[in-house]
């Protein structure tokens, strides 16, 4: 069926399959037309308007990188109840390539491409649906604290305390104080909407190091199947989370990811409210938690020896992040430059 699948949706181009390989949403496309990218498209009608946009972008230089039309010059096709994107297949290393390698130079440039994309894009929205997600957010989150409290009481309880509610334990106090810090930033997020209006931008929104490949051209960003409007830092926080892993196995690398925001704010005028908003977005520690909820909630099934190499797991990942937040912290504090102003 798969097999079936891309034929018909290779059709639509006029390529003939020879051989193909997955790699996630993402289909490798050997045709006889050359090397292509299939990739799954979420929401078709949100791609076609983001690719209307991105056109120009894309012609001036190579950062954006376009679909291949169909001979209708729609740039997506439909095989039954989905969509899919074919674009040119760009054999040259990725980030994560380099970032094996301990190789960080490529970092401040594609920051600095990142800034000039969102401040091409750069546009005023209302602010009142920010302000209501922003209440939600902080209620959520601090729901969130109240139930830490209760967990620890429950695991404090427990006669025979499992391996999982032993690593809580140890950890409550690091994560109490993540939290403690995205509630406080995401307040000042909060406090910073005042106007009737924000700024949003066209959001790549998947920036991750294996999307970013390194070509003698310059920095190119893959797949922009996601491509919607959002706040700037939306596309900086996951790209730093990205980066969790290789900064916890490299400690040195935190000059370079302070040296890459920086050279992202030389490019585009940073607001204050953006500061607070990356900060709660770095210092909030979802994943951990939510892998406790659903221990202490008994909603999990799995064996305790697994469970407790997940628990294992998260809290690594949850230490990398927390390095990342604190590497960040003083350029997130920083006054704009004098030739920003």
């Amino acid at each position: 069926m798969e097999d079936a699948l891309l034929r018909e949706a290779l059709r639509a181009y006029g390529l003939k399959l020879r051989r193909w390989t997955r790699f996630r949403r993402t289909v490798r496309v050997e045709t006889d037309g050359g090397l292509f990218a299939l990739t799954a498209v979420p929401d078709a009608g949100r791609f076609e308007r983001a690719m209307e946009r991105l056109l120009g972008y894309a012609l001036r230089q190579p950062f954006v990188l376009l679909p291949v039309p169909t001979p209708s010059g729609r740039p997506v096709t439909v095989v039954g109840d989905r969509a899919y994107a074919l674009f040119p297949w760009v054999a040259a290393d990725t980030a994560r390539h380099a970032l094996r390698a301990g190789e960080w130079r490529w970092l401040p440039a594609f920051l600095e491409a990142l800034a000039a994309f969102h401040a091409a894009y750069r546009r005023p929205a209302p602010a009142a649906p920010v302000r209501a997600a922003a209440d939600d957010l902080i209620a959520r989150w601090t729901a969130e604290r109240s139930a830490l409290e209760a967990w620890a009481a429950d695991a404090a309880g427990r006669a025979y305390p499992s391996p999982v509610d032993v690593l809580f334990v140890h950890a409550r106090e690091a994560l109490t104080l993540a939290l403690d810090a995205a509630i406080e930033a995401a307040r000042r997020f909060r406090a910073a909407l005042e106007g009737e209006t924000t700024d949003v931008v066209l959001l790549h929104t998947r920036p991750a190091p294996e999307r970013i490949a390194l070509t003698p051209r310059g920095i190119v960003l893959l797949d922009w199947t996601g491509a919607e409007d959002g706040p700037a830092v939306r596309d900086l926080a996951v790209f730093f989370q990205s980066l969790a892993p290789e900064l916890a196995a490299r400690s040195e690398a935190a000059e370079r990811l302070r040296a890459g925001l920086s050279a992202y704010r030389r490019r585009r005028l940073w607001q204050p409210e953006e500061a607070a908003l990356l900060r709660a977005a770095l210092f909030y520690p979802g994943t951990v938690l939510a892998f406790f909820r659903r221990h202490f909630s008994g909603e999990a099934r799995d064996h305790l020896l697994d469970r407790t190499e997940a628990a294992q797991a998260a809290l690594r990942a949850f230490y990398a992040r927390s390095a990342l937040a604190e590497a960040l912290s003083v350029p997130l504090e920083e006054r704009p430059d004098v030739d920003q102003k």
